[in-house]
Order: C-alpha cells, then sequence, then structure tokens
C-alpha cells in the first residue's frame, strides 16, 4: 500500500510502523516524494542490550524490512565469514551457517564474532582492494580485515 505523511518545517517528526510480525515478512519502502525530509533512520531493536541500533540510510533509498525466524535467518548465509559476524548467527563447520543456540550441539568447532577467523588465507590480506578480489573472502568495516564471506 501507499501513504501520504508530511512533516512540518519547524518541527522534529517521525513515523513508526508496528507492531510487524516476528518472523516470515518483507516490507519494501520508498520516498517517492518529498518536501522537509532530510534523513532516514531505520531503528531495529537489539534484545542483548534491551536497547534500539540506529541506521541512517539515503533518503532517496528503497530499503527492505524483513522478518525470519532466527534458523532461517542464519541458514540464508552461505559462507563462515559473513555468518561469524552477523549477531545471533555462528558458523558450524560441516553444517554450516547455525543460530547461537545452537552452540553447544555443534561437533566441529564453534566460529563466531568472537573466535578465529574461517578462513586463513583471508587473515593475511591487509588491504580491502586485495581482499574484495580474492575468492571467497571479503572485507569487515568495522575491525578493517579481511574475512572469509
Amino acid at each position: 500500500g501507499n501513504f501520504i505523511w508530511r512533516w512540518m518545517p519547524c518541527c522534529t517528526d517521525g513515523l513508526v510502523l508496528g507492531r510487524l510480525p516476528s518472523d516470515d515478512f518483507c516490507l519494501h519502502g520508498q520516498i517517492t516524494h518529498r518536501h522537509n525530509v532530510n534523513d532516514l533512520i531505520l531503528a531495529d531493536f537489539e534484545p542483548a542490550s534491551n536497547g534500539v541500533k540506529l541506521s541512517s540510510i539515503p533518503v532517496d533509498s528503497a530499503f527492505d524490512v524483513c522478518g525470519y525466524k532466527c534458523p532461517d535467518f542464519c541458514s540464508s548465509i552461505p559462507h563462515c565469514g559473513e555468518c561469524s559476524l552477523t549477531p545471533g548467527c555462528g558458523w558450524c563447520p560441516g553444517y554450516g551457517c547455525e543460530p547461537t543456540g545452537a552452540k553447544d550441539g555443534c561437533p566441529a568447532g564453534w566460529i563466531d564474532i568472537g573466535s578465529e577467523s574461517c578462513c586463513a588465507g583471508c587473515d593475511a590480506i591487509e588491504s580491502c582492494g586485495k581482499c574484495v578480489e580474492a575468492q571467497d573472502c571479503g572485507w569487515n568495516w568495522q575491525d578493517h580485515s579481511c574475512v572469509a564471506g
């Protein structure tokens, strides 16, 4: 569906869409006409801190807000590096990306944010350019390192 929301130039204003389903949904959004809208900030609840994470995106960008059950979300991540950097997920060799609740049942060495890297070859690369050119490697902007994924 569509809706119209007008912001007054004098005031900071906002919009909250909720309560959204907890899983199995995707909401596509895009601002097609804007007047006095300068920022688009999406908020995501973080249960670990009982707080909210704010993400600023370009106001003219399309965006998707999706909800998945943890097992479905984690299993959609195909590479160890990306999985191990995703909060709530970890890599179990031989099984793939799993929700952190599966950690104790992983027989082959759980890999997550606090673990060693999945791919020693990626670890040795020190520049972003060389990292993204290497097969199965990706650049981690958080700590400026090359990881598998």
